[in-house]
């Protein structure tokens, strides 16, 4: 069985990517409630822990950009 120290050794947690691509931990939760990224996070098993890995964040990164660019087309 897989214990949660392993876990947090392969999966970044929404506080954390959060830092990493810039945004507010809701801002996440929204993208995902939205349908706006490519992937459904991980969870653990009985909980509503959401679990990213890196390229969960470069996946991420790559929404923020373009929604980035079609503000600033429209604008």
């Amino acid at each position: 069985m897989t214990t949660v120290l392993e876990l947090e050794k392969r999966f970044l947690s929404v506080g954390t990517v959060a830092r990493l691509v810039g945004c507010s931990a809701s801002t996440l939760r929204e993208l995902e409630s939205r349908g706006l990224l490519p992937f459904t996070p991980a969870r653990l098993a009985g909980s509503e822990y959401r679990l990213y890995t890196v390229a969960d964040v470069e996946a991420i990164k790559a929404v923020r950009e373009a929604q980035h660019r079609e503000r600033q087309e429209a604008a």
